[in-house]
């Protein structure tokens, strides 16, 4: 399960890493007007050389610095001219603004939210799939604050199975948590695709009360186990979520916590009854502790709503 964990750790970091690279260029403005989106790969005294953009990327171009008005190394869009077309000139750093260095922008957060993602559905109620194989139903509430971070509620019911045989589980849980995207702590300029969408760091707190019964047989006869734990965590997890069309989102994370909490095992072997506070390792849902220490790892798929409808659908 640790490997498990690990390389969904490494994806969550490797996306937002990829997804940041993938959507970084040049720009080159030249004097006569001109905007190229490029990847330049090398300069001399004279001479840029650099590939387009568009399929061609194997072709090297060169063009005279004496034509270039600037240069733009490393030039990441936040926001779509369109959207800047809207917004009130005294929301920005200065009496101006270029649309082609928007790295030089502070934008008002309050109107970011307001009106760029005011179409964006900020309510999301996600189902865990990976928590299914352990007989739990695990149901999440998010509700995006802006576009930098987010409360996540989760309900866990123990125990859902299509027919119950010689193992049973039965008990709750609550886990609330407060989500931030990495890149809004790397950058004051963070602006994602959707309000919701972005890699993320989860500060978190949680509980369960859990009682598991199991039954053994073998040739010394039957042993029953019983286990009883109400404990509590804290921790934190990291993940990546991706929005499709305004209504579904994926949502891939991992995690570790540190728990404590009661623990009680009572074990009856062919009527030789003994107990034990000394066991704590479980497997609940999409957490699986020990000796004080969870680890998580896990995938939930959500749907987008408004509690108010969006203008386009009235």
């Amino acid at each position: 399960m640790k490997e498990i964990i690990s390389i969904l750790l490494i994806l969550c970091i490797f996306q937002y890493v990829s997804s940041a690279q993938e959507s970084t260029y040049d720009l080159i403005e030249t004097k006569n007007s001109r905007i190229i989106k490029a990847k330049i790969t090398d300069t001399d005294e004279s001479t840029i050389y650099f590939s387009l953009l568009d399929g061609s990327s194997d072709i090297v171009r060169k063009m005279d610095k004496s034509e270039v008005l600037k240069v733009i190394y490393g030039y990441k869009p936040t926001v779509t001219s369109d959207v800047l077309d809207q917004f009130p000139k005294d929301l920005f750093d200065g009496n101006s603004f270029d649309h082609d260095d928007l790295r030089q922008i502070s934008v008002n957060q309050d109107y970011m939210h307001n009106h760029v993602y005011v179409e964006n559905r900020p309510n999301n109620v996600k189902f865990n799939l990976s928590a299914i194989g352990l007989a739990s139903g695990l149901v999440s509430y998010e509700r995006a604050f802006n576009h930098r971070s987010s409360f996540e509620a989760i309900v866990a019911l123990h125990g859902v199975q299509a027919s119950r045989g010689i193992n049973q589980k039965e008990g709750l849980g609550l886990e609330l948590g407060y989500k931030l995207k990495l890149a809004a702590l790397l950058s004051s300029y963070y602006v994602p695709d959707h309000i919701l969408a972005g890699t993320y760091i989860k500060g978190l707190i949680g509980g369960a009360s859990v009682n598991e019964r199991k039954e053994f047989f073998s040739f010394n006869g039957q042993t029953l186990e019983s286990k009883n734990r109400n404990y509590a965590y804290v921790g934190l997890d990291i993940g990546y979520q991706w929005i499709l069309n305004n209504r579904v989102s994926l949502d891939i994370y991992a995690g570790m916590q540190y728990y404590n909490g009661e623990f009680e095992v009572v074990t009856n072997e062919n009527g030789n009854i003994t107990k034990s506070t000394r066991r704590n390792d479980f497997e609940d849902g999409d957490i699986f502790g020990n000796n004080n220490f969870i680890t998580k790892a896990g995938f939930r798929v959500g749907y987008l709503f408004n509690f108010k409808k969006p203008e386009d659908e009235k």
